[in-house]
């Protein structure tokens, strides 16, 4: 499966100089790690070398966010420079699950039954979906 990655860059002008910070974003790591896509002007910031205690922080913030150069499935959430986050972040925890539950699949059954029965995976997804929402 190929890498989650998106460019975003913040387009702004303070003191008369154009400025347009830009950070790619890996988003397979930021969500393994914080289970979200966390704040990215401050994200954004830290890569260059922008203190968040300064007026040309705060301008950044209130500026244009651009998303571009979009990687594996963040294209299907990028649209226009703009990124859907939320929609990207449930899909993204959904292909986890899924990528889990065919590890059982292939533990339990046979490859070559496996493709043929898209039913057992949508099956053992509903079994998840409901064990989350019974314990939960």
């Amino acid at each position: 499966m190929m890498a989650n990655s998106i460019k975003v860059t913040f387009r702004f002008s303070f003191k008369g100089i154009n400025y347009q910070p830009a950070s790619i974003l890996d988003l397979d790591k930021l969500m393994d790690t914080t289970g979200h896509i966390p704040a990215l002007d401050y994200f954004v910031a830290n890569n260059n070398d922008i203190d968040t205690y300064s007026y040309l922080f705060e301008v950044m913030q209130v500026s244009d966010i651009e998303f571009s150069e979009a990687q594996g499935v963040a294209v299907e959430f990028c649209h226009k420079h703009d990124f859907d986050i939320p929609g990207f972040e449930e899909k993204w925890r959904k292909q986890q699950i899924i990528n889990k539950l065919q590890l059982i699949v292939q533990q339990y059954f046979d490859t070559d039954k496996q493709t043929e029965n898209k039913s057992l995976m949508d099956a053992l997804l509903a079994a998840y979906t409901l064990g989350l929402e019974t314990n939960g």
